[in-house]
């Protein structure tokens, strides 16, 4: 299950997505990014998509591997 969460953060920090106990994934977007909380959402499915929780790497690694492929 995806659980979208709309929630107050910092304002540097966009969104993100932490995988739960019950093997939900719980997608946080930051209301101040209100233009941009589309766009966010698609970038944290796109780790869910594509299994980037199962992956052994770094997470920077997978950040640059995401934007190299739009």
């Amino acid at each position: 299950m995806i659980i979208e969460r709309f929630i107050d953060l910092p304002y540097a920090v966009k969104g993100f997505t932490i995988r739960d106990e019950n093997e939900d994934y719980n997608v946080y977007i930051n209301l101040k990014h209100l233009s941009q909380q589309k766009e966010i959402l698609k970038h944290e499915l796109s780790h869910i998509f594509n299994g980037d929780f199962d992956k052994t790497v770094d997470a920077a690694v997978i950040e640059k591997m995401l934007k190299s492929n739009k």
